[in-house]
């Protein structure tokens, strides 16, 4: 059986920004489930030379209501790809789709080490559908 590899290639990423600030003023109810409610975000650049990145970003606050969450959580990730293939729908499915696909289990982790690393229980993101969540 031949390899056939993909005409996406994953090159690097890099996290752009990690922010967590602990709520000194959050008071814990027991047996009371916390809402998240985590926003995401993704931003594509233009593909040049048949090179672009993609970003993937996650926010956890609640800025209308400051102090009904444990901590904060901003973090943003980059990754750099390159795409060799001519049919322009598959290119745009591949950049705007896949790319970001990628990038997921890279913030998931990065969610789950950084809210570990502060000593709280860690956050395990579940795995999600951004083919819908990000449906254009």
């Amino acid at each position: 059986m031949d390899i056939v590899m993909s005409p996406l290639q994953f090159h690097n990423y890099f996290a752009n920004k990690i922010l967590f600030e602990l709520n000194d003023k959050y008071e814990n109810e027991d047996g009371k489930v916390i809402e998240l409610n985590p926003i995401i975000n993704k931003e594509i650049s233009d593909c040049e030379d048949k090179k672009f990145s993609s970003t993937l970003s996650i926010k956890i606050d609640n800025e209308e209501e400051p102090n009904t969450l444990p901590f904060k959580l901003e973090i943003s990730i980059t990754g750099l790809f390159e795409v060799d293939v001519e049919d322009p729908d598959c290119k745009d499915s591949l950049v705007k789709n896949n790319s970001i696909i990628i990038l997921l289990p890279y913030l998931r982790s990065l969610v789950t080490s950084v809210t570990a690393g502060a000593n709280i229980p860690p956050l395990v993101l579940p795995v999600l559908n951004l083919n819908s969540l990000f449906d254009e």
